[in-house]
């Protein structure tokens, strides 16, 4: 630009307007090759409006475009029970390979009850373009399947067990009880489901043997601590019987309590 200035004439005045021309041009195209398109979710599994969805599945959803991975995680990839209130408790990750999100809950889904998935705009791709909006959908889980019957009673002397209960918790572990005729008395016999383990050993929780003891219930509270009770007849008259059993988050059992009156 110097050398067409000290030209003083009227071209070296046209020629810097046409370089400044240029410049703008430049500027103006590459200005117009930046990246503005938004990323958009093209799939998901579940699949919108599924049924019968597994308990254990892992909530999925594919990107169009590369993902800034940080934008993905618990406060942009939500799972919420429908119809309520607070989220389900989760790990997300990202698969920057594939631009797939993965929402895992910590514990198997409800059984029979529907779900919604919540990608939220903080989600952007690597030139830092979000979603144009928040993009939701939704399913229902499969309801519960009975499995095979199976024998609880190991006392294989007794000649009647009837008047069973039983009681689950929140982590689906069980306790049932029963009464139980050994030849002589009417006895409150008990066995515990494990998750993962099954049932255990049949024992005997009803230790006072002046009478029988009969119709028994039994109660379990979130945490596995558990109440039995029952008649008991103390050879003159029917009272009540109570024992507890005291159990952890852990879902190990400790003892039953002594019997009380």
């Amino acid at each position: 630009m110097a050398v067409l200035l000290r030209i003083g004439l009227g071209l070296g005045v046209l020629w810097v307007i046409l370089l400044l021309a240029a410049c703008q041009a430049t500027s103006n195209a590459a200005s117009d090759s930046k990246d503005s398109k938004r990323p958009t979710v093209i799939s998901t599994t579940p699949a919108d409006l599924a049924s019968d969805v597994a308990r254990n599945t892992d909530i999925t959803a594919m990107f169009s475009e590369d993902i800034l991975s940080t934008s993905v995680d618990s406060s942009s990839f939500t799972l919420t029970k429908l119809f309520n209130t607070g989220d389900v408790a989760g790990t997300v990750s990202f698969d920057g390979l594939n631009n797939v999100a993965t929402f895992n809950p910590n514990a198997d889904l409800a059984l029979l009850t529907d779900y919604a998935v919540t990608i939220k705009t903080g989600i952007a791709d690597l030139s830092g373009n979000p979603l144009a909006a928040q993009y939701s959908w939704s399913f229902k889980t499969r309801d519960g399947v009975w499995g095979n019957s199976e024998v609880i009673v190991t006392d294989n002397l007794s000649t009647t067990t009837n008047h069973s209960r039983i009681a689950v918790d929140s982590s689906g572990n069980a306790l049932a009880v029963w009464q139980q005729f050994d030849g002589s008395r009417i006895n409150i016999w008990a066995n515990r489901y494990v998750v993962g383990s099954g049932w255990l050993v049949a024992e005997l929780i009803e230790t006072d043997n002046i009478g029988h003891a009969q119709f028994p219930q039994i109660a379990v509270d979130a945490l596995g601590n558990a109440l039995a009770v029952w008649q008991q007849s103390d050879g003159t008259r029917e009272n009540s019987g109570l024992t507890a059993m005291l159990s952890g988050v852990d879902g190990v059992a400790r003892h039953w309590s002594k019997t009380i009156i």
